[in-house]
């Protein structure tokens, strides 16, 4: 038995590959478009995406079994490109399984069925080694239907011996498979002994014939273990049947004598009945054909095959894709809801948006993929692997896109997205519930760089990965290099670029092919933390390069003054001078942007020796132009300058683009102001999707990196600044959240309830009413809410508090909810969640702690003698929580009534916060247990370590 690729005479059978190598002459034939029987090279890289393996029936010959009996059609659906199934999956890998079960011949075995599934499945590992996870569609005629069976059987219990090969099973398509047995059977080994012991008729008893007999015990067990195994995994398999509707001549199917007949009753010409060759609950569909034809068609023409099979087999197989995914996910005990939950604690930024941002205003720069090194990067690992796998994060100084924290977690997401059995190693960032009120539920991990990074190394070194994974990473420059995140980063980097891993496989190590693109600007930190032998550096500075780029920066800047040639109704002229000179001096494409922009507010009628003028007199060198153009910015606007200024600090010091009115708030101006401080400061802050924004990454970079000369703000100012937007913040959520307290009294019928303040008496409305219980936000089922009412519990690190607003999954999970996988309960829902619902700005809620971690150590001292905000029953700070937790989507599950002042602190990872509360009467909080028994030691000591709760 085999599965290869070389001439087949005119054998019925052949022994193992592995062992008679000088027999191989079966055929295993792999589609490619170029050709039906490409010869087998191994060192060919195989983009096949799905293995369809046909098995067929006892005795028959393996090709010529799928082969029309008509001498002039010749047509074989298995390979024929036209028409056949290669036709509907191009991309299809073909394989024909040849084993030994002839019974009459001169290729007569004696042959066991365990054996023949076995050896399938052995040859099928072989042909898969490096394409596990490939999804699998079995077609069996006759016979070749149990091999199948027991093959599905055995690739279920010895998952050991044959990994990912029954979850990646998704289709078995059967044509007279006799699950029941055939009546003629009975016949046959009785004609098999006598002729074995008669040495007439070339024949030999078969345990194969007694195994098809009606009764049989072995073949029930065969049928009845199969029908278990269809439904054992979600998705289940994808079963059909076909079965013959004309009678069968056996003694030529057997190739026996014509005489043989007289042995052969009539009534066993019905080979194969319906009953027989179908399953219970499955479809089915008869064919005008005897049973050996069942599988022969006269061309692609025929009726029976392109209105009934062919469509038929592309319903079963077209589905395969997802539903070997999902069995995958399914056999690590995941469902979409599971997956849900932890796309969700991974969620980040938009990676594919801003991809296709990018993609629409920039071209590539097809010369960098001819260059050696990245020809070297490129070159495809081991062949036959499954399909790559690609996941890329662009670096930005903007929200979640800036941070070590940001970059992995959005890795993580992609990879899970691709691939979603990696998923399981990303549930320690999920807190499961417990099924039983009476256990605990499971507490979760942090988001921090070194669980994140393990969990990557752990899905790039996960079979159901595949061997081939390219990791993209842009402007890693941007990460900042003080920060302790970034720090873990390039060390964890410099580790994975040094020393090649290995992957566990059957007691072997196999290299792990993952390829990392890094892109970056010149910096020490990074340079030494990518300064390895495996790493092949490209320097675009050199001089071997320069032509090259400065060709690209000339077609991106004549791309750019086309457009103002439209927009401006330049002329030929001009727009040929300005599109020569800027692609000359350009040394970067924010100088073209920049540049462009300048001509772009000029007005239409501005003379074309002015625009020359302006062109010849831009400074060359990026950073000369934007100091040259803020100080323009500063000096037209007189006393408006320091209010420009305040805005700009603020600006620069904010985690996420704000809105104006969020903007407000932060730099203590009205909306007015910002509205117009905004415009005045065109084209380098504009107003997008409602939030005010620098004009791209570039111009926030500079000024950044020139704060102290344009802004006045060293090392000092920046920490006062960054408690200046904590307090701004703080004070508006006291204004937003310091309302009276309307609890549900229980009345003593438990049926009507009334509202009223935290000291008992009846709250009234603006006309001075007595409040009544007839609001349904306040179901009479709650009991009244007590004075110690305690604040919901915060898990992430301050600077770990991200949210995201979109959502780059690849599935569609809407339609599902957990009772699981960190569904809020009861306990944890806070009563007055419906009114505090969007009574503040998104901003304060979501960040205003971040600055206070950054600010002076004197601000975490004054901020935990805030008894208002950390006293156990705080209003505010519960209503902030409550409102965090349903805007981000971060930090739900926990039950609120065991949290103290140090469990939120240390849950935060504010460690000048946790000392100072220590410091300032909160020591007697520092054992008490919250509701997953950590006290707040506890948390602080596994925060800063990194470990899992």
């Amino acid at each position: 038995m085999s599965l290869n690729r070389t001439a087949t005479q005119k054998a019925l059978g052949q022994s193992l590959e592995m062992s008679l190598l000088g027999k191989q002459r079966a055929t295993t034939m792999f589609h490619r478009a170029s050709s039906s029987y490409p010869p087998e090279n191994d060192n060919a890289p195989d983009d096949s995406d799905i293995d369809i393996i046909l098995v067929p029936g006892l005795g028959a010959h393996p090709e010529k079994s799928w082969e029309s009996g008509n001498e002039k059609s010749k047509f074989n659906w298995a390979t024929d490109k036209d028409g056949g199934i290669i036709m509907d999956f191009p991309k299809a890998r073909i394989l024909l399984y040849m084993y030994e079960s002839a019974w009459v011949g001169d290729y007569k075995v004696k042959q066991f069925m365990n054996n023949i599934a076995h050896t399938l499945l052995t040859c099928l590992k072989a042909k898969r080694k490096n394409c596990r996870n490939r999804p699998i569609a079995f077609i069996g005629h006759s016979m070749g239907g149990l091999v199948i069976a027991k093959a599905v059987a055995y690739a279920d219990t010895r998952r050991e011996l044959y990994p990912v090969m029954f979850e990646a099973i998704s289709a078995a398509i059967f044509f007279g498979t006799t699950f029941k047995g055939a009546t003629i059977a009975s016949t046959a080994v009785m004609f098999s002994r006598l002729a074995e012991k008669s040495h007439s008729f070339g024949a030999v008893a078969s345990k194969l014939l007694e195994d098809l007999t009606p009764g049989n015990s072995y073949l029930k067990s065969i049928r009845e273990e199969f029908a278990t195994l269809i439904t054992k995994l979600t998705p289940k398999i994808h079963v059909f049947c076909f079965y013959e509707e004309q009678p069968t001549n056996f003694a030529e199917m057997a190739h026996l004598p014509k005489f043989a007949n007289i042995v052969f009753p009539k009534e066993y010409k019905d080979f194969v009945t319906e009953e027989s060759a179908t399953l219970d609950g499955y479809d089915k569909l008869g064919l005008a054909r005897d049973h050996r034809n069942l599988v022969k068609f006269n061309g692609s023409k025929d009726e029976i095959w392109s209105q009934a099979v062919r469509e038929k087999l592309k319903t079963a197989i077209s589905g395969t894709y997802l539903t070997a995914k999902n069995r995958v996910a399914s056999a690590r005990g995941l469902d979409l809801t599971a997956l849900k939950g932890i796309l969700n604690a991974l969620e980040g930024a938009s990676v594919h948006r801003k991809r296709r941002d990018l993609g629409r205003a920039v071209s590539g720069s097809a010369w960098i993929t001819s260059i050696p090194e990245y020809a070297e990067w490129e070159k495809h690992g081991n062949s036959g692997q499954d399909g790559i796998l690609l996941a890329y994060f662009f670096c930005e100084p903007v929200a979640d896109y800036s941070t070590a924290e940001d970059v992995l977690r959005s890795l993580l997401c992609q990879l899970i997205n691709q691939q979603n059995a990696l998923a399981a190693h990303a549930s320690v960032f999920v807190k499961k519930n417990a099924k039983d009120n009476s256990s605990k539920p499971q507490s979760q991990s942090q988001a921090t760089v070194d669980n994140l990074w393990q969990c990557l190394l752990n899905m790039l070194s996960d079979e159901f990965a595949g061997r081939r994974i390219y990791i993209v990473i842009n402007n890693l420059h941007v990460l900042q290099p003080e920060s302790d995140s970034t720090v873990k980063l390039m060390h964890y980097l410099n580790a994975e670029l040094s020393t090649p891993r290995l992957v566990e496989d059957e007691g072997e190590g196999y290299p792990v092919s993952t390829r990392w693109l890094l892109t970056s600007r010149e910096f020490q930190t990074i340079g030494q933390a990518l300064t390895t032998p495996c790493v092949r550096l490209v320097n675009l500075r050199d001089v071997k390069y320069v032509n090259e780029v400065q060709k690209d920066l000339q077609l991106y800047a004549k791309g750019k003054i086309k457009d103002l040639e439209k927009q401006k109704k330049y002329n030929k002229a001009l727009a040929y001078y300005a599109s020569s000179l800027i692609g000359r001096r350009a040394t970067n494409m924010h100088w073209i942007d920049l540049t462009c922009v300048q001509l772009a507010e000029l007005p239409e009628t501005e003379s074309h020796v002015k625009i020359r003028f302006i062109l010849e007199t831009t400074p060359k060198d990026l950073s000369d132009l934007l100091k040259d153009r803020w100080n323009e910015i500063f000096r037209s606007n007189g006393e408006a300058s320091e209010r420009i200024k305040e805005l700009l600090r603020t600006l620069l010091l904010t985690f996420e683009d704000p809105t104006e009115e969020e903007l407000a708030i932060l730099a203590g101006l009205s909306w007015a102001e910002v509205h117009s401080l905004v415009e005045k400061c065109k084209p380098f802050l504009s107003v997008v999707k409602q939030t005010v924004t620098f004009m791209n990454a570039a111009v926030k970079k500079h000024l950044e990196d020139n704060k102290s000369l344009l802004l006045g703000m060293d090392q000092d100012e920046i920490e006062w600044q960054h408690g200046i937007l904590a307090l701004r913040s703080l004070t508006h959520l006291k204004e937003a959240f310091d309302f009276p307290e309307r609890v549900v009294v229980a009345a003593e019928n438990g049926i009507v309830t009334d509202h009223v303040t935290r000291d008992g008496t009846p709250e009234q409305d603006g006309e001075g009413n007595s409040m009544d219980g007839s609001d349904d936000r306040y179901p009479a089922s709650e009991t009244q809410v007590e004075d110690n009412d305690p604040d919901e519990e915060a898990t992430s690190e301050v600077d770990g508090m991200d949210d995201g607003d979109d959502d780059d999954s690849t599935t569609d999970y809407s339609e599902y909810d957990s009772e699981e996988w960190g569904k809020e309960t009861d306990e944890d829902c806070d009563p007055e969640a419906d009114e505090i619902r969007d009574r503040t700005l998104k901003y304060p809620v979501k960040r205003w702690l971040h600055p206070g971690s950054k600010s002076t150590p004197e601000f975490a001292d004054d901020l935990s003698q805030n008894q208002e905000f950390w006293t156990t029953d705080s209003l505010i700070r519960r209503r902030w929580l409550t409102e965090y937790i349903r805007i981000t989507g971060k930090l739900d599950g926990w039950a609120s009534k065991t949290l103290t002042a140090l469990h939120v602190a240390s849950s935060l990872g504010f460690s000048r916060l946790v000392v100072a509360l220590l410091n300032n009467g909160h020591d007697h909080e520092m054992y008490m247990f919250d509701s997953l028994r950590n006290t707040s030691v506890s948390r602080t000591a596994l925060w800063r370590s990194g470990e899992d709760f």
